[in-house]
């Protein structure tokens, strides 16, 4: 099928899916079959709609899907999980969500986001804001599939052993046990 690259986010500019539309609008303005799909508060609003407009971008390769509560669906028809954020992140829910189901990533390195993916170990990084780093690591998931998903599987393992509620509570016992024990 057609693959689909997804960002699941509240719109804002914060959020950077106006970095998001300008990356996949270059890979469609050079013939690639590509979805992109948008979920999260006011991603299906007039705002969203205006922007695709002025980015040129073809409303038919773009489902802007507003809140959800079936995130775990959405995430299981991605090709690639995107953060894009420009500030303001701390650790990614989608980004960390999307590496729990497998699913490869791509995120801008930013705070939490270079802590869960390591680059080109368990995923992508790009700089904040640089659209022209995301189109270049998106043109590269795509023509390494099998690069992606030795990605995702390292970043599933790294999600299981770091990141679970019982992994964080196992750490957090253990620091502050240690910091007992230095007192």
């Amino acid at each position: 099928g057609v693959p689909v690259a997804g960002l699941i986010g509240n719109y804002s500019f914060d959020k950077g899916q106006h970095v998001c539309v300008e990356a996949v609008g270059r890979l469609l303005r050079e013939g690639q079959k590509i979805v992109l799909l948008l979920a999260g508060r006011d991603t299906d609003s007039p705002a969203v709609k205006a922007l695709l407009a002025q980015k040129g971008f073809p409303p038919e390769n773009a489902r802007l899907l507003g809140l959800r509560d079936d995130v775990p669906e959405l995430l299981s028809v991605l090709t690639v999980s995107l953060n894009c954020a420009v500030k303001g992140e701390a650790l990614s829910g989608s980004i960390r969500e999307s590496m729990a189901m497998g699913i490869p990533v791509i995120a801008s390195d930013i705070s939490g986001n270079g802590e869960i993916v390591r680059d080109r170990a368990t995923g992508l990084l790009f700089q904040p804001g640089d659209d022209e780093a995301l189109y270049g690591r998106l043109k590269y998931a795509l023509a390494n599939p099998g690069t992606m998903r030795g990605m995702a599987d390292k970043g599933l393992a790294a999600v299981r052993e770091n990141f679970t509620v019982e992994a964080m509570a196992r750490k957090t016992f253990l620091y502050y046990r240690e910091l007992l024990g230095r007192a």
